[in-house]
């Protein structure tokens, strides 16, 4: 008789999970604008017209608050956001400028096709100040893509419209051999200013905001965004344009809640 032999259970593979694309994205572009002074702000999903809408200079015959694009709850006296510019406008009401807030957070359209869906991440930003210009905001949205996509990644700037900027653009970036939008933009309308509280003679912003998507090959750091060489002769910019950081200075004290900052912006211009 053979002697007998050790019998041992095969051992369990435990592979160690890794972030979601969404998230490692999200992270990414919070980290590189908390590092030029924004500070990270959330607030609640389940909103009110006011915010959501009025605030922002949406009108109420606007098509976005039709209930076939929104989607209304408690007797329709809330939405859930459409976008977390909602988080802007409390930003506002609760501070004085300088303000440099970057918003993400989850979104809801009735949108449900093969390219959309109801529910979807989406990050914003809104810079206050005085002197603050379209300039400024090319210099931004250029780091931005750079950082997500390389330095060699082409942009362009369109001429669009949101009511709540003005001028707006839309910005896409070259993708093989095609232009995929990736984000919206512009300087930030006066109306939504005073209808914040702040003073649309002495200070001005910008703003932009862009959904994130699904993974894309090729693309840097390996993802994309839902749906610029030079900014179109429309807003009668050239290069070289004033940087971002001449204005912002980094501040890495990032936490807030319900659209109230905790600490200080430290948006004020460089001496």
């Amino acid at each position: 008789m053979t002697a007998p032999k050790d019998i041992f259970l095969p051992p369990l593979n435990r592979e160690i999970g890794s972030r979601h694309p969404i998230n490692q994205v999200k992270s990414e572009l919070t980290d590189l604008l908390t590092s030029f002074g924004f500070s990270v702000a959330e607030g609640p999903e389940v909103e009110t017209e006011e915010y959501n809408f009025d605030k922002l200079n949406i009108p109420a015959t606007h098509p976005a608050r039709e209930m076939h694009d929104t989607f209304y709850v408690n007797n329709k006296s809330q939405v859930l956001r459409t976008h977390t510019s909602p988080v802007q406008v409390r930003t506002m009401l609760a501070s004085k400028p300088p303000i440099a807030v970057v918003s993400p957070g989850k979104v809801y359209r009735k949108d449900d096709d093969a390219t959309h869906l109801p529910m979807f991440h989406q990050i914003e930003g809104l810079y206050v100040d005085e002197d603050v210009n379209f300039a400024h905001l090319k210099d931004l949205i250029y780091k931005i893509c750079h950082s997500l996509f390389g330095e060699d990644a082409q942009l362009r700037f369109r001429p669009s419209y949101f009511p709540f900027t003005e001028p707006s653009a839309e910005v896409d970036v070259l993708f093989g051999d095609k232009w995929l939008e990736i984000l919206g933009c512009g300087v930030v309308n006066p109306k939504v200013l005073d209808n914040c509280g702040i003073d649309s003679k002495q200070y001005s912003g910008l703003a932009f905001g862009l959904g994130i998507a699904i993974p894309k090959p090729k693309a840097k750091p390996e993802y994309c965004f839902e749906s610029m060489p030079q900014l179109s002769k429309t807003f009668g910019l050239t290069t070289p344009h004033p940087s971002i950081s001449n204005h912002l200075s980094p501040n890495n004290t990032s936490t807030s809640a319900e659209g109230s900052v905790n600490g200080k912006y430290d948006g004020r211009k460089r001496s």
